[in-house]
Formats: structure tokens, sequence, C-alpha cells
């Protein structure tokens, strides 16, 4: 059989070609010491992955309403964090805010740059294949209850009953990245 075939008949075999694929990204929650990677995280379900700059207060705004989301969703849905920062810098943020989600360090935004990031807050949803199915520069009432209507549209539910009537109307102050 020539080659071509073979090609053409690879490609009506594949199933869902990576449109948008997620960087992949891993590391330890250095208060708890746990290792955690975007992979493993998707082996139980789509994942919201936050970009938290570091020294931002933007980062502290927006933990609340990450933390709704997260209750609102409990086992159906992963919250995984990348904070702009070293283990201790990453620790201390986590022991001054106590967010109900995992965060791990993020030194120099490596991870956070193969999303193009320069700013944030942000998020973006990947679903279980890997495929980022949207990406928020920004994080404002509009944006949180897209975030819900995506989620809920990927787990094939009806939104969660989250109370964002307290989510700015405006995004945070953008904070850059190292």
């Amino acid at each position: 059989m020539k080659w071509s075939i073979w090609v053409a008949l690879l490609l009506v075999g594949c199933a869902k070609p990576l449109t948008n694929p997620a960087a992949p990204f891993k590391g330890k929650e250095p208060i708890s010491l746990l290792h955690y990677s975007l992979l493993d995280s998707l082996r139980q379900g789509p994942v919201l992955v936050l970009f938290l700059p570091r020294d931002c207060v933007g980062s502290a705004e927006v933990k609340p309403f990450v933390n709704l989301v997260s209750k609102g969703y409990k086992d159906r849905l992963q919250v995984l964090a990348l904070y702009a920062g070293t283990d201790l810098q990453t620790a201390e943020w986590i022991k001054a805010q106590r967010p109900d989600f995992v965060t791990i360090p993020d030194w120099d935004a490596t991870f956070t740059k193969r999303y193009s990031l320069t700013a944030g807050p942000a998020a973006a949803l990947v679903d279980r294949d890997s495929n980022i199915i949207k990406q928020w520069p920004s994080l404002a009432r509009t944006q949180w209850l897209e975030i819900n209507t995506e989620i809920a549209r990927l787990l094939k539910s009806e939104p969660a009953k989250i109370d964002l009537n307290s989510a700015p109307e405006q995004p945070p102050t953008p904070c850059a990245y190292p």
C-alpha cells in the first residue's frame, strides 16, 4: 500500500486532534510538600489553571472567587494555581491567603509564559484531553460568570450555584510576570 493511503487512514482514524494543547507543568506545593502536575490532575477531570503574579494585590483579590468555583464543582473540577515565585514566596502567600486550592511555585513564571501571558491574575480551563478550552487574561464578574458556564458545559451539567455578585465589575489591576 502506498504511504499516502496509510497517512489518509491514519488521519481518518484520529478521534480528535489537539486544537490548542495546554503546556504541561508540575511542581511541589511548599506547605504540604505534595507533588502536583497538570497531566496527573487531568486524569481526574478538567482543570482550572490560575496564574498568579508575585506581590500582586490582584492575586489575593481573585482568591475568594476561585474558592467559590472550586467548592461549587467539588470533585468534578481540579484547581491548580501557579504562583510566580520561589518555594518560600509561594509558601508565604499560601499562609497569608489560605486558598482552598493547590498552589505551586512557578519560578520566574516559566510555565505561565508558555501560556503567552504577560500579566495577571489570569485563568485557563483545560479539558481531560489537555486542550485549552478557553483562557481569560483578566478576571472580573463577567469572566467569572463565563468560567462557571464553560465549566458546566465541559462537565455537561448545570452551572454551579455560585454567588458571584460580589465579584468586581472591573478586573484587578494587572501585574506583570517577571
